[in-house]
């Protein structure tokens, strides 16, 4: 192998890490989207437990009767009737508001106690939208990074604009590992055998729809496939983590004034840091392998 060859493949090595890497963000960004689900109505502020003292009426209600019977009983006298009553009417207002108001004070608590259980669903609900809206805000942040130091790669003009995506670069990766081209460009190059593959419907051009043509590019793309695996495999990890993140959070929801960056998503992004560091780093070293 050529110091040139060998050098390509170095770079193809890159792009196609860096490819799958930006691959893989952007559909975790898209599960984070999904998961982000929009909050419920907000239920009323919370004005206290209705409270109604219709012991205390009862117990006017009552003594007014006392008063009333023994009246009736201790005095013929006009006025004493009057007193008597008035007395008696009282009483049986007080009663019968006693009663009404035991029952329409047991429906306000009971509206009370499911507005309660409303508020607390939606301070869960708004806990768990402020961590999903982090983790997004953070992976936005990350994958614009990856793209933009992708882009730069592109830069050296290396490769084509034509072919500078994940299916072309896999392809063409998988073409000079095996040994099938030594050069991108020429009747025998890379860019030739991948469009002869592609009339033929040999190999997938597009990532519409993939996860419907695994099986195909298994056998027909060795690289894409390994790459499209391991996406599906980190981003499930990933989301699951943020998932049981977010519920923990949820049902714990006002005990904490700051919200974490999940351990799992902390422990990925450094990963691409490093990785990536060390790419800026190589980049220097680039020469035009065309």
């Amino acid at each position: 192998m050529q110091a040139n060859e060998a050098g390509l493949i170095r770079h193809l090595r890159m792009l196609y890490d860096m490819e799958s890497s930006v691959y893989q963000q952007k559909e975790f960004i898209k599960k984070l989207l999904a998961m982000n689900t929009p909050l419920p109505s907000p239920p009323p502020p919370d004005r206290g437990k209705p409270v109604f003292k219709w012991e205390k009426v009862l117990a006017i209600g009552l003594v007014s009767l006392f008063i009333a019977v023994a009246l009736l009983f201790l005095s013929s006298q006009y006025w004493s009737n009057a007193i008597s009553s008035l007395c008696l009417l009282a009483g049986l207002v007080c009663i019968y508001h006693s009663i009404a108001g035991k029952s329409e004070n047991k429906r306000d608590v009971e509206q009370w106690e499911a507005d309660n259980a409303r508020r607390r669903t939606y301070a869960a609900a708004v806990t768990r939208k402020k961590y999903i809206d982090n983790e997004i805000q953070i992976a936005s942040s990350k994958a614009n990074d990856s793209i933009q130091l992708l882009n730069q790669m592109y830069t050296s003009n290396i490769i084509y604009p034509k072919y500078r995506n994940l299916p072309a670069i896999s392809s063409f990766l998988d073409y000079f590992s095996s040994g099938r081209c030594t050069s991108l460009t020429g009747p025998y190059g890379a860019y030739n055998l991948y469009e002869s593959e592609a009339r033929m419907d040999g190999i997938i051009t597009r990532l519409d729809n993939i996860s419907s043509q695994l099986t195909q590019i298994q056998f027909n793309q060795r690289m894409l496939f390994f790459a499209l695996k391991n996406c599906n495999e980190t981003v499930s990890r990933l989301c699951r983590s943020v998932e049981n993140s977010a519920n923990h959070l949820s049902q714990i929801a006002g005990t904490q004034s700051k919200i974490e960056q999940n351990t799992a998503t902390t422990a990925y992004y450094a990963k691409l840091l490093e990785k990536e560091s060390a790419y800026r780093n190589r980049m220097q070293y680039d020469i035009d392998y065309r």
